[in-house]
Formats: C-alpha cells, structure tokens, sequence
C-alpha cells in the first residue's frame, strides 16, 4: 500500500472524527446532563444521551484506526528510507505491535458490554462490562510509548549519516515536530479521568478535543 493510500485515509479518517463530534454536539455534547431535559426519565434525554454515547464510540474508532494508519505509514516510509536489518526487524515488530494495540482497542470498545446495546442505551441494564476506563489508560500508554518510539528512533540515525549539518538540523527538526503528537497524546491521556463521571457527556469533551489535535498534527507530520 503506497504513503498516498495511508495518508488520504488518514485524512477521511480524520473528518469522520470531525463529523461524529459535530453530530454529538448537536445533541448536546458539551453540556452537562441536567441540561439536556427537565428529567433523566423523559424520552428526550434518553434519546440525546444514546446519540451522544454513540457519537463517542464511533469517534473512538475513528481516532484509533486514523492514528493506526499514521503509526504504519512512518513504518513504512522508514523501511523505504533505512537499510540496516536490525532496525527493520525493530520496525516490523512494532507494525505488529501497533495494529495489535488497535484490534483490541477497537474490540474492546465495541464489546465494552453484554448486550452491545446496553453501553450507549441505559434503559438497558447490562449483564456484564468491562472497566472501561482502566482499559483506555492500558491502551492508551502504550500508544504514548509507540508515538514517542516511532517518532525519534530514527533520529540517532540521520545525525549518524554522512550529512551536512543543516542537513541534519533539518531533518531531525522535521520528525522533532512528531514531539508535539506526543504532547496531544500525552495531554489526550491526561484527560481519561473525566470518563469516570456520569456526566459524560460534559467531561468527555477535553479528551475528544486532545484526540482531534493528535490526529491533525500527526498528519501534518506525515505530510
């Protein structure tokens, strides 16, 4: 698959997430729950916070899979860039790792509970769910290891090469820039405490704003 494909995927990728968050908010993603009717029993609320769940659980999958996507372009324009067989072998071990990391970060959000519906449809009582929060913490920092892996590996290489030193500047302050992903992944990270309130469609609007700023400045990296 060519760095053109990954990258126009990236970049649909990338308005999906845009769109799924517009249409929570026009159910009311970003206000608190007590604003959204009168009464927590009522047919309107039920419906705005079904909308709402749902919008997030897509967004989720948007952002997982459009950072996958970002994670093995690099992998791949690395392999194309680098010959040395240890440091391929280290790539192809992590584009393991990472479209691992986004199987089970998918499934595991998908299938948070049993019966799927009951997870966005609280008229339905689950049988059984997982901890959800605990499961985007796991996820999420060995995300932030495999951003700051693949971001600066490559750096001791071109400072190695046979460059000039603008050469070098250059170049290691053009995948330097990767720095600031990780800030938004980090800060995107920093932001999972607020899925533990029941006012989630409030709380959650920090950490879907970090996961939007990971995604575009990833693809301004890759462009």
């Amino acid at each position: 698959m060519s760095l053109t494909v990954f990258v126009t995927a990236v970049r649909l990728l990338a308005v999906l997430l845009s769109t799924f968050t517009l249409i929570g908010a026009h159910f009311g993603l970003g206000s608190h729950g007590w604003q959204l009717s009168k009464s927590p029993c009522d047919a309107a609320f039920v419906h705005k916070t079904k909308r709402i769940t749902q919008s997030l659980y897509l967004c989720y999958v948007a952002y997982a899979t459009a950072l996958t996507l970002v994670k093995l372009s690099l992998i791949a324009s690395y392999l194309r860039i680098f010959p040395i067989r240890g440091f391929r072998r280290f790539l192809h071990a992590t584009g393991i790792l990472v479209v691992a990391l986004w199987f089970v970060s998918v499934l595991g959000t998908v299938f948070e509970c049993v019966p799927l519906v009951s997870a966005w449809d609280y008229t339905i009582p689950p049988q059984r769910c997982i901890n959800l929060l605990a499961f985007y913490y796991s996820v999420g920092g060995v995300g932030i290891i495999t951003d700051i892996v693949l971001w600066f590996a490559p750096l001791p290489i071109f400072w190695g090469m046979n460059m000039r030193a603008r050469e070098r500047i250059m170049v290691c302050g053009l995948f330097g820039f990767g720095f600031f992903t990780c800030i938004a992944s980090i800060l995107r990270f920093s932001q999972l405490h607020g899925l533990r309130t029941k006012d989630i469609t409030y709380t959650s609007v920090p950490t879907l704003n970090w996961s939007i700023a990971e995604v575009s400045t990833a693809i301004i990296c890759t462009c």
